[in-house]
């Protein structure tokens, strides 16, 4: 449920956390919610939205994860928590992680690894959203600057394979491509 907060609501912040502790479900996944809407200035709730990964409700978590990877890289204490979700028994929580992996781990061998790894879930809803994820990273490395990072991505390259990978391994070679022109001679 979006409730039309941005950054300029900060402000909000302080109930927001306390919010993440309600009884009621609704609540604390709108204060989820509305935390990841601040975006980057929600670092403070990072600790807080972690603590909510053990939510008894799985939607609550899966709006946590969403939150910390809209926070983006001020989130990379999150990191060694996302990771495990990738295991986790709920896919939408699994999917929440592994986008969120992507958003705050930009520049990261280990969240590369780790997605690439999660290219091999079972459930192709997960596999996709990991595609997403190394493709917003590929997308990062060439922004950045980045050629060191063509070993792996070339190893996820390898690893789209199929037909659900066909539009992400389009674009993700391109980024390649860019890459590799990148380096010195």
């Amino acid at each position: 449920v979006s409730i039309g907060l941005g950054p300029e609501n900060v402000g909000a912040l302080p109930a927001l956390i306390v919010a993440l502790k309600d009884p009621n479900d609704d609540v604390r996944k709108s204060a989820a919610s509305a935390l990841g809407e601040i975006g980057p200035e929600a670092k403070p709730a990072v600790e807080p939205l972690i603590s909510c990964f053990k939510d008894s409700n799985n939607l609550v978590r899966s709006a946590c994860a969403d939150a910390i990877g809209s926070i983006g890289p001020g989130a990379q204490a999150a990191i060694s928590a996302l990771v495990p979700g990738l295991k986790d028994p709920d896919a939408g929580f699994r999917a929440s992680a592994a986008v969120s992996l992507a958003q705050i781990g930009l520049d990261s061998k280990d969240v590369i690894d780790t997605l690439l790894d999660t290219l091999r879930d079972p459930d192709e809803h997960i596999r996709i959203s990991a595609a997403q994820g190394l493709l917003s990273l590929a997308a990062v490395a060439l922004q950045n600057g980045r050629p060191d990072r063509l070993p792996q991505l070339e190893e996820v390259s390898r690893a789209l394979t199929g037909s659900a990978y066909a539009p992400f391994k389009r674009q993700f070679d391109q980024y390649l491509k860019d890459l590799q022109q990148m380096q010195p001679p």
